[in-house]
């Protein structure tokens, strides 16, 4: 199908660098293409500027933040963290609100964290749309990547891969197409839980689901969170287990079994599949690993669990 998405790249950045506006775009963006110009109401932090400001200069992050949102004020000392690590190797960040200017304002001055980054308020969730919406995205925060030819190179929450994401740009060895597949694997990790969720068992969901192995096996906050999801989601019928110990198993094996969390979604997976020692000793690892008072303390809260049934079964 014709349509403005597919035009030449050179003919966009053309456009582009002349001042048009791509207020076109609402849904069905992909990676690889221009990124839309943002369109600003109010600067609340740091000073006003376009993104064409930056093309051939600087790498640029968009991400979509409210603080309304407890996920979004638990990743603002990460973002801050993270602008200051890459900020003298060409890495701009922007946030972008929907909410109120005087109300961000205040959160930001009452948070105490320092903030090295630009913070807007959209112009009637026009920016909001242009990225969010075209892109297929629906929770916040949401980071994407702007190469310096204005190319969208990558988009997800910034603790799911972000920092990982720049550093391969920055470096030459993004692969666009590898991120294509992700980007898709996530999508059909959407119509995989609307498969599994029916009253009546659909075949194809036992196909999508090794699709989703298959295209997004690189991306271990993909694979853990899809994992997760099989294995607690209250409304799926019928879980495929298997399908999940392997998406787990994938994760971890991509992060070096360095990641608790990852390990703790890995420890449930064999649980639920009667691997039980095992599962006690992958907890245990998460556990060693992980630095947070709290959620150490409910990783071995969890561990308890296990190790009762185990005391179970074995008289």
């Amino acid at each position: 199908m014709m349509n403005v998405l597919n035009m030449n790249k050179s003919i966009q950045l053309g456009l582009i660098t002349a001042g048009l506006l791509f207020s076109w775009r609402t849904i069905g963006a992909d990676l690889g293409e221009m990124a839309p110009s943002w369109q600003i109401g109010q600067w609340i932090e740091g000073q006003p500027s376009k993104l064409e400001d930056n093309f051939g200069k600087k790498v640029q992050v968009i991400t979509f933040w409210e603080a309304g949102c407890p996920a979004c004020r638990d990743s603002l000392p990460y973002l801050a963290e993270l602008t200051s690590r890459f900020a003298d190797r060409g890495v701009v960040l922007v946030a972008v609100t929907t909410e109120p200017a005087a109300l961000v304002k205040g959160f930001l001055e009452k948070s105490g964290v320092p903030i090295r980054f630009a913070v807007a308020m959209d112009d009637g969730r026009k920016t909001y749309g242009a990225y969010m919406t075209a892109f297929g995205a629906d929770i916040i925060p949401h980071s994407f990547i702007v190469a310096t030819n204005g190319l969208v190179l990558w988009h997800g929450h910034p603790k799911a891969g972000l920092e990982q994401a720049l550093a391969d740009v920055l470096g030459g060895k993004f692969d666009v197409a590898e991120a294509k597949k992700v980007a898709n694997a996530e999508k059909c990790r959407k119509e995989y839980r609307s498969l599994v969720t029916a009253k009546e068992a659909n075949p194809k969901a036992k196909d999508l689901g090794e699709r989703i192995l298959a295209d997004g096996g690189r991306d271990p906050w993909l694979m853990n969170n899809f994992a997760w999801e099989i294995l607690t989601d209250q409304q799926i019928q019928v879980r495929d287990r298997e399908l999940a110990l392997r998406a787990a198993k994938a994760a971890c094996e991509a992060t070096g079994h360095s990641n608790p969390s990852f390990l703790d979604t890995y420890a449930r997976a064999l649980f639920d599949s009667d691997q039980i020692e095992k599962a006690i000793r992958i907890q245990k690892q998460a556990i060693e690993l992980c630095k947070e008072e709290l959620h150490r303390s409910a990783l071995e809260q969890t561990l308890k669990g296990y190790q009762q049934e185990a005391g179970k079964r074995a008289k």
